[in-house]
């Protein structure tokens, strides 16, 4: 995304950080405190107001850090955004199951059921958003208001753990660490989590916790049995082996969760480095091979990108008559087992599977000029069409 919701994060977060630093501060640090923080702010400002300038008089070398800088401004005044254009899609959903929301992974079916023509001022037609892009809107169409207040209590508790521990001992830490955790709450506005981001932060909020909770005054002159204190071993070696038995746990059951995803996409890879190795026969068994992965989910999903490869194959056109001849075998086979995927799994139906389909069928009917193949072009459109018939991909099927 061109991280411009994290430069606005980081200047959100750092303002949050010095007006909390001069407001909680003692009187006697917090005059000196504030004299600096002025002064890096007018060195900021200055140093600003010199790029704004330098820019417009095109002294800075074009890239892609000030486009999207500027973008980001412009954005955020104008309120132009694909983001702010289907956020309201979020919303309307919710208004429908305002306590529980949808469950997860269930954006995607509702961008699909409350897709307007109106978005194609911000949205080109091929793109399809599974994600509402902020983790707020995310949290109330999953688990609707119960899981976004739940989210956001983790926050609350933490940012109360960190006042405590600011006023137990006046320590600068707990402000920074509010201020980051501020931040983190700006991105996520425009962004969504991934296994990256939350091992970040749940590293922060275990490390928030270890280093300020409060103790108990009683629980330090009676210690409590805990499970380490059973283990045959010294306290820290216990601690040491339960904690790399969680981790090892943990490890294994991410690996075994992300299995077949991690499969599809190293076998999609792989058939887009055949392709430009020239060897495209053995790419053609790739893409094929993604329609064989796991669970419905992630193999409809990879199937789907396999069709779009040997579909839209770009160097089709080179190929000598037999290759010509095995490509079109293996998007029959793909084609033919992605649509009884669907036909078996009707929850996992979306819009952008369809398409895919049809563009499948069209491409299989260009190369073979049978005409079945174009019956179920408009089949699969026809399909898609009852999840919501204002795609703009339907407009000639309707006139």
């Amino acid at each position: 995304s061109g991280t411009r919701g994290a430069w606005l994060a980081l200047a959100l977060g750092m303002g949050i950080l010095f007006f909390l630093w001069i407001l909680l501060l003692r009187k006697q640090s917090a005059k000196n405190l504030l004299r600096a923080s002025l002064f890096a702010f007018v060195v900021l400002l200055a140093v600003f107001f010199a790029c704004i300038l330098a820019w417009n008089a095109q002294l800075l070398p074009s890239n892609i850090f000030w486009e999207r800088y500027q973008y980001a401004w412009t954005e955020l005044h104008a309120f132009e955004n694909q983001r702010f254009a289907f956020w309201p899609v979020a919303l309307k959903a919710w208004n429908q199951s305002p306590l529980f929301g949808y469950g997860l992974e269930s954006f995607i079916h509702l961008y699909d059921t409350y897709y307007n023509p109106s978005f194609l001022k911000a949205i080109p037609e091929t793109v399809f958003f599974d994600r509402a892009h902020n983790v707020f809107l995310e949290f109330l169409t999953a688990s609707g208001l119960a899981g976004l207040l739940a989210y956001l209590a983790v926050f609350v508790s933490a940012f109360a753990m960190l006042f405590l521990a600011w006023r137990k001992n006046h320590s600068t830490t707990p402000i920074i660490l509010i201020g980051l955790l501020a931040a983190y709450l700006v991105q996520t506005m425009f962004i969504f989590d991934i296994t990256a981001t939350w091992l970040l932060l749940f590293f922060l909020l275990g490390f928030i916790h270890i280093h300020f909770k409060e103790i108990d005054s009683s629980s330090r002159e009676i210690a409590k049995p805990s499970f380490t204190s059973f283990l045959p071993l010294p306290l820290p070696i216990s601690r040491g082996v339960l904690t790399a038995a969680i981790l090892s746990v943990a490890a294994f059951t991410s690996l075994e969760a992300n299995q077949g995803i991690a499969q599809a996409h190293m076998t999609i890879a792989k058939g887009h480095h055949l392709r430009h190795a020239l060897k495209p026969v053995l790419a053609f068994d790739q893409f094929a091979e993604a329609c064989s992965y796991g669970s419905s989910s992630i193999r409809l999903g990879a199937c789907a990108q396999g069709i779009q490869q040997l579909a839209q194959d770009p160097f089709q056109r080179f190929y000598s008559p037999d290759i010509q001849k095995e490509r079109t075998l293996r998007l029959e086979q793909v084609t033919s087992q992605f649509k009884n995927d669907l036909a078996e799994h009707l929850h996992m139906q979306e819009v952008l599977y369809y398409i895919e389909l049809a563009n499948a069928y069209r491409n299989l009917y260009f190369h073979t000029m049978n005409a079945e193949y174009l019956a179920q072009e408009e089949h699969a459109l026809q399909q898609a069409m009852r999840i919501n018939p204002r795609f703009p991909q339907f407009d000639n099927l309707t006139k």
